[in-house]
């Protein structure tokens, strides 16, 4: 129950409601120098990490982690802890590759697909 109500104090009540809030913070962390200069206007993977930073795969398979400050650095930990608990909240069948940090697939200029 933990994780759902942590979930709904953020607002969240599906996956779908996750999928939005993370891709609101996303959009934030994509406009972060460090991260636009590794997507390069492509389409990515992104992590939240346990610490704050997110690491960033690009479409040719490179991933690199990037070290985030102050506020956004915040907003990504608590992207993180959205992320672990809509696992636990509303589990998806997804294969064990899956398992471990979920990631946002985003498309740019498109939507952000949640894959946890």
């Amino acid at each position: 129950a933990k994780n759902t109500d942590f979930l709904r104090g953020e607002g969240i009540t599906s996956r779908a409601d996750a999928e939005s809030t993370l891709h609101q913070i996303s959009q934030k962390i994509l406009q972060s120098p460090e991260v636009s200069a590794i997507s390069g206007g492509g389409a990515i993977d992104l992590k939240f990490l346990p610490d704050g930073n997110v690491s960033v795969k690009t479409a040719d398979g490179t991933e690199r982690v990037v070290s985030l400050e102050g506020n956004l650095k915040e907003t990504s930990q608590k992207a993180h802890q959205i992320m672990e608990s809509v696992k636990v909240a509303f589990p998806q069948n997804t294969s064990s590759a899956n398992k471990g940090l979920g990631h946002l697939h985003i498309v740019p200029g498109g939507r952000s697909t949640l894959c946890v």
